[in-house]
């Protein structure tokens, strides 16, 4: 009989037993987007006003064109850029320069000029300035990064302005700036034998990659019931061979990987993320349902728990969270595959986790169809809404036919809808009968 060393035994399961508690560090690798691919990349986009006044300082500036030149600040890592609307000639129907301090330096004439292409819109109401992508360095703390962004100028209501004084007030209702992302980072890491590939987005493309979620806040928010909008940057995470638009949860400060909970550090100027496992003072809760993706925020917005093929049974810090967000995956009674997400409304509960009796998140079937009617003000019109409620009062904002040549789910007949169910059909009668409208819904 084969005979073990009781000290070697107990040094290796202790081994064992530490590397699971190791943090995982993720190289980060930079990439800019290819100018066309058919593969998926993070979009983001931050839009500003323009102004017609000169920014104060000691700045040098190019000889411009425009009698009425435009500027704005765009905050992309640690400093502010600045950004001259300028046109290429004096007779051009609208703004298709830009200068940019693409070096910090106040001085504009060292820098690359960018000229746009202007694309005007029906009865040029409005206008479109694409321009090329601008490959830059920017500080992100105190070191120097590439980033890429296409800067993008978006004009309406063109002849009312052109009728106005062209005042602050005419160029702040009808003129934008923005800036659209144009790369993200991308890693690897491993959990036993299985690799996860993920991609860090930039949502409002201020060159961190690391801005965490938050609820949207409304200034005005409409009565009643709404969907809950968050903010923040995209984390992409597959087990597959590419990413695409659908595997994004919105960065939060935890990861569940099926069971495995980490702490999540980003950090750019460092070239890495780290996954600190969390082991100690959690919880358990159940989850309602299998998910793909889910996601979870605490009351008072300080933690957000992004997970990925979770188990039914997790364990969490305590606290009080509400469902943000998941995805399912199902199959219909064909076989055929679909993929369902929805996203919560200020009317889904919230679950005390705090280990005391059986804490459940609440979600998905069954799934129940409702109608909104709004009577539009001092107007005999009205709207009508078709929504889709889960379990948890959340709503369903997207269900889409992902595999098969079976289903018998009619399906959409609207181009590029046809991955969707049919839509539904709504008819109005009268009291006594009467026919007064009918239709179909449509998406969107």
């Amino acid at each position: 009989m084969r005979r073990h060393n009781p000290v070697l035994l107990a040094i290796f399961l202790g081994f064992c037993l530490t590397t699971v508690a190791f943090a995982i560090d993720v190289p980060l690798k930079y990439q800019k987007h290819p100018a066309k691919s058919e593969d998926f990349y993070p979009y983001g986009s931050n839009g500003v006003n323009v102004t017609l006044k000169r920014p104060s300082g000691d700045w040098t500036f190019p000889t411009l064109v425009s009698e009425k030149a435009l500027y704005t600040f765009v905050k992309i890592g640690d400093a502010e850029q600045l950004f001259v609307l300028d046109k290429q000639k004096k007779d051009a129907k609208f703004y298709d320069r830009i200068y940019f301090d693409s070096n910090g330096n106040n001085d504009l004439t060292d820098d690359p000029v960018l000229d746009g292409t202007i694309r005007f819109g029906s009865n040029n109401q409005y206008c479109n300035v694409e321009f090329p992508a601008v490959d830059t360095k920017i500080e992100v703390d105190g070191q120097s990064l590439p980033f890429s962004f296409n800067p993008r100028i978006f004009a309406y209501m063109l002849e009312q302005l052109a009728k106005s004084e062209f005042d602050e007030k005419s160029v702040s209702r009808s003129i934008n700036f923005m800036v659209n992302l144009n790369c993200s980072y991308t890693g690897e890491f491993k959990i036993g034998n299985q690799k996860y590939s993920v991609i860090l987005g930039d949502s409002n493309c201020s060159g961190r990659f690391s801005d965490r979620f938050s609820v949207y806040k409304f200034k005005k928010p409409p009565p009643g019931r709404m969907r809950v909008f968050g903010q923040g940057d995209g984390f992409y995470i597959t087990t597959g061979d590419k990413i695409k638009v659908y595997d994004v949860l919105t960065l939060g400060d935890m990861l569940l990987v099926k069971d495995k909970l980490f702490k999540v550090s980003i950090s750019t100027a460092e070239g890495k993320m780290t996954l600190t496992p969390i082991t100690d003072n959690l919880v358990p809760l159940q989850l309602a349902s299998d998910a793909e993706r889910l996601s979870l925020y605490s009351e008072d917005e300080k933690h957000c728990l992004m997970a990925f093929q979770p188990s039914k049974k997790i364990k969490i810090p305590a606290g009080k969270y509400r469902l943000f967000n998941y995805q399912i995956f199902k199959k219909d009674i064909q076989g055929d595959l679909w993929r369902l997400n929805a996203a919560a409304t200020t009317e889904s509960p919230w679950v005390t986790v705090e280990g005391k009796g059986k804490s459940v998140v609440e979600f998905g079937e069954p799934y129940m169809p409702l109608i909104e009617v709004r009577v539009r003000e001092n107007t005999s019109r009205a709207s009508i809404g078709f929504d889709i409620e889960g379990k948890a009062k959340e709503f369903v904002t997207d269900l889409s036919h992902i595999s098969g040549e079976l289903t018998q789910i009619p399906l959409s007949e609207e181009e590029n809808l046809d991955h969707r169910p049919k839509e539904p059909t709504y008819k109005i009668v009268k009291a006594d009968g009467e026919v007064v409208t009918q239709g179909s819904f449509r998406y969107g």
